[in-house]
């Protein structure tokens, strides 16, 4: 399970650490994995309770959770600060998230591969990014349905598709800047099934400072982009 957020992100910290915790209970109970949607609704729930008290501070981050489930393969949900939950086959939080989902409207189909993925999250990135054209700014991260691990793409990954994403995204240039994007890609693919088309996965591309989190035991850092 994979996390990224936007906002005051100390906050977001401390939904991934409680997430974790969820996640680490429901092994040790039930020994089995957490869903991902139990997951955003307990982050929710929390949300919900800092919002009914004087004297305590709501939250100030949302989170898009990204991961796959056992039984409903890869899924994206989008907490907010209120308390609300909702699931999305492609969304995003942050600074020009009101373009680049308008974008994400137009362009997201049901069946993309990984390339197709990861090369749409770039376009969203370049959408709305000062920089056009290079790759340092864009973080990729994908969760593979077979292993069901978040690992991040390497700086070649990344570059091989985003001049195809650069070529696309010139139409739609603008000067606004940074946005969180996940995407659900459900590709039927012949050798693992793929967000995208080596094993269904699901996307999360960030840009800007953020963070990035396992609930099932990873790591959490930052990024400045």
């Amino acid at each position: 399970i994979g996390a990224v957020g936007a906002g005051y992100i100390p906050d977001a910290r401390i939904q991934v650490d409680n997430a974790r915790v969820m996640a680490q209970s429901n092994r040790l109970i039930y020994d089995e994995p957490v869903d991902i949607e139990s997951i955003a609704k307990r982050i929710a729930d929390l949300n919900q309770q800092y919002t009914q008290y004087a004297g305590v501070r709501p939250f100030g981050v949302s989170l898009i959770i990204a991961g796959v489930d056992e039984n409903n393969g890869p899924v994206v949900f989008l907490t907010d600060p209120t308390g609300a939950y909702s699931g999305f086959h492609a969304i995003a939080i942050g600074q020009g998230s009101d373009q680049v989902n308008d974008y994400l409207e137009k362009n997201y189909k049901d069946g993309i591969n990984l390339d197709e993925a990861v090369t749409l999250a770039i376009e969203c990135i370049y959408l709305v990014s000062e920089d056009k054209s290079g790759t340092a700014h864009i973080k990729v991260s994908v969760v593979e349905a077979e292993s069901r691990k978040m690992r991040k793409l390497t700086e070649d990954e990344i570059g091989r598709n985003a001049s195809s994403a650069r070529t696309r995204s010139d139409k739609s240039r603008t000067r606004r800047d940074g946005s969180q994007i996940g995407i659900d890609a459900r590709a039927a693919c012949t050798s693992l099934a793929a967000l995208m088309s080596a094993g269904c996965r699901d996307l999360c591309a960030r840009t800007r400072t953020g963070t990035m989190g396992g609930t099932d035991g990873g790591g959490t850092g930052r990024a400045d982009g």
